[in-house]
């Protein structure tokens, strides 16, 4: 259930991502592809997690089918976030970009909201808000240096 959710979170962020690179607009989406990349990796440990109790652990098989379900849907939603491009033009081109990219941001937001909201039902508030910390320090970290490598 946790690769599905994932995956359709990561649906929303590869149409923006696919959205943005059909509008040749290529520094932005290299930014979402190295975000969309290290996110990835977290959200890999919430699908990795509940195994950890088990005293058998799942075939490699089983991971990378989770793996997939959790991840194809990106590489989908960047396709089809590029042929929306492709297909609107103009005024409707506009009202679709702005769409899906509040989309995604609906989606990110969500996510965001329910991490949040299982922080606090579980308590330890200065871990909570270390944790906040440590990652908008380091999606600072990580923009600065994609401005630098990039000039974007």
């Amino acid at each position: 259930m946790v690769a599905i959710g994932i995956g359709l979170h990561n649906l929303g962020g590869g149409l923006a991502l696919g959205n943005l690179a059909g509008n040749d607009w290529i520094s932005i989406s290299v930014v979402l592809v190295v975000g969309y990349l290290l996110q990835n990796l977290v959200m890999a440990g919430a699908i990795t997690a509940p195994f950890a109790g088990d005293p058998q652990p799942p075939k490699w098989s089983c991971l990378l089918l989770l793996g997939v379900i959790a991840g194809g849907p990106t590489v989908l939603g960047t396709y089809l976030g590029w042929r929306l491009v492709d297909v609107a033009s103009g005024e409707t081109g506009d009202l679709t970009s702005t769409a899906v990219q509040a989309l995604a941001a609906g989606a990110i937001l969500f996510v965001l909201i329910r991490l949040l909201s299982l922080a606090t039902t579980l308590g330890h508030r200065t871990t909570r808000h270390l944790g906040l910390l440590a990652g908008l320090v380091i999606a600072l970290l990580i923009e600065v240096l994609i401005i630098g490598a990039t000039g974007a």
